[in-house]
């Protein structure tokens, strides 16, 4: 070996011994900001995950809540009616022909047929809002209950059981079914039946065991 070759080799020996712990030590810190980062981003995706269970568990619990209180509503509520056949459902998407008045609307109530006479009653106990009459909707009766309940029962005979104020038990008749409802006049003789939660209207099914459809 030339004196030029040995000189560097030992340039590249000094340069090694002189710099390698630097090399080392900045090497470690790299890694350690490296895992560190890493660690970062996973906790940071845990939370993300973590928040997230959060919210679904809360929507879970809250429609757990919604079902338990429309099952517990059908223990208060009886159906309006003792024997019938609902002809037109509740519905407040779908649009239905009203014939009568010549147009298509939603329906956000539970219609049941019967014959002249037959026999309505409250679904819960309560007290009677109103009784009265219009061309519309014939004889209607609103009971006030519970928990922001309210019931109407339209197309009655007008010569109904109750008077506004009274005080009704559940099951008590407070009228017959007839023909009056001029709103429903293809329908023929039923009662069109309401129910409304905190002054809303909702789906009676939800709240009653409706058969007969």
């Amino acid at each position: 070996m030339n004196n030029s070759n040995a000189k560097k080799t030992n340039n590249i020996k000094n340069f090694l011994k002189k710099y390698a712990y630097t090399f080392i030590l900045l090497l470690g810190l790299i890694s350690a900001m490296a895992l560190i980062l890493i660690a970062s981003r996973n906790a940071a995706n845990d939370n993300v995950i973590d928040e997230n269970s959060a919210v679904i568990d809360s929507q879970i619990i809250e429609t757990e809540n919604v079902v338990q209180t429309a099952k517990e509503n059908k223990i208060e509520f009886q159906i309006p009616v003792a024997t019938s056949v609902i002809v037109r459902d509740y519905s407040d998407e779908e649009f239905v022909n009203f014939v009568s008045l010549g147009y298509y609307a939603v329906h956000k109530a539970v219609d049941f047929s019967g014959e002249k006479g037959t026999g309505v009653f409250s679904i819960a106990k309560g007290k009677v809002l109103s009784v009265e009459t219009s061309s519309n909707l014939g004889t209607v009766v609103v009971i006030e209950h519970e928990n922001g309940f309210k019931s109407s029962y339209a197309s009655l005979d007008s010569n109904v059981n109750v008077k506004a104020g009274d005080t009704v038990k559940m099951g008590q008749q407070i009228g017959v079914m007839s023909n009056s409802m001029l709103d429903e006049a293809e329908l023929g003789v039923h009662l069109h039946f309401e129910l409304y939660k905190d002054s809303k209207l909702v789906d009676p099914n939800l709240y009653l065991t409706l058969s007969n459809k």
